[in-house]
């Protein structure tokens, strides 16, 4: 469908505006691009007439230039008209659709047509979409309509001229309507001027630098940690040697300790021993009972070297 069709169909309900009022009666024209991750996308164009309009501009019949209308489902309303859809594969194509013609009249035509409005101007003075977003001016006299628009409002037809934008990428800011799932964005044709769309950059390149940068810090966490945890065992080893020197050096204390205890005891015992024998010693001479009391002397002190002994060991 191209510019002349829609002109026919404005006529057509100019030609009813003479004689019917359409109060609350609803033309639609909706432009929606919608944009990939890598910059491809599809602008679809739709334009159509609400079931009360169409009742009214074809009460007389169909007009010629209408012929190809269809019932659409739009947005759960039933309308009647057309709705066709023009492809593009980079933003640079999309900004050259956008900004060297009209993309209403390039998306109706099917083949990429570039024809200007019959208003001698484009949809919008500039426009630049990008990865990071789009920046763009809307001239609603790209639309054509001129003066009819006004005598169509006068007569009570209600225009819904919504612009959408839908990415696959997240919207992060934007001065038009955000949607819910914060990824499409609406503007209305007939009042809104400027676009400015900043989209959450979802470049592959920079998801997989993040991650490799995340498990470098891990790496270097992890090594940090062995190295400490290796430092306190180091350290609990040599606490534990220090300790264990310690206590071998209190045994080896305990045990020179020993020793000398049991040398000096042998000492005392061999001391002891001495003591007995020389106290059992019996003088040439003596008399017998003398030499009896000796002999007893002499055989407890031997006992008691014994049991000296014997202790000794025991230590």
């Amino acid at each position: 469908m191209n510019r002349k069709k829609i002109r026919k169909a404005v006529a057509v309900i100019l030609a009813a505006v003479m004689v019917l009022m359409f109060n609350g009666c609803a033309m639609i024209m909706d432009i929606t691009t919608s944009v990939k991750k890598n910059g491809s996308g599809e602008i679809t164009f739709t334009i159509g007439f609400d079931e009360d309009l169409w009742t009214m501009v074809t009460s007389e019949g169909v007009d010629s230039s209408m012929e190809d209308y269809e019932e659409i489902d739009y947005n759960g309303e039933k309308i009647h008209g057309i709705s066709e859809s023009k492809s593009f594969k980079s933003y640079e194509e999309l900004n050259e659709i956008m900004n060297e013609g009209n993309p209403m009249q390039s998306a109706m035509s099917g083949i990429g047509e570039t024809t200007e409005s019959s208003d001698g101007g484009s949809l919008f003075t500039t426009f630049e979409a990008s990865k990071k977003g789009i920046n763009a001016v809307i001239d609603s006299k790209g639309l054509g309509f001129g003066e009819d628009m006004e005598s169509m409002r006068e007569a009570g037809v209600v225009f819904k001229f919504p612009l959408n934008f839908t990415f696959e990428d997240e919207v992060i800011e934007a001065n038009g309507k955000i949607s819910e799932d914060k990824h499409t964005v609406t503007y209305d044709l007939l009042s809104d001027k400027e676009i400015s769309i900043k989209l959450k950059n979802q470049n592959p390149l920079l998801i997989i630098a993040a991650i490799i940068v995340a498990v470098a810090i891990i790496a270097v966490f992890v090594i940090s940690g062995r190295k400490k945890k290796a430092s306190a065992e180091n350290a609990s080893a040599e606490n534990a040697t220090a300790e264990n020197a310690a206590i071998e050096g209190e045994a080896t204390g305990e045990e020179a300790a020993g020793e000398e205890t049991a040398e000096g005891e042998e000492a005392d015992t061999g001391a002891q021993l001495q003591e007995n024998t020389e106290a059992a010693e019996v003088p040439v001479g003596e008399t017998y009972a003398e030499t009896e009391e000796a002999v007893k002397k002499t055989e407890e002190a031997v006992k008691k070297t014994e049991e000296a002994v014997k202790e000794t060991e025991e230590a």
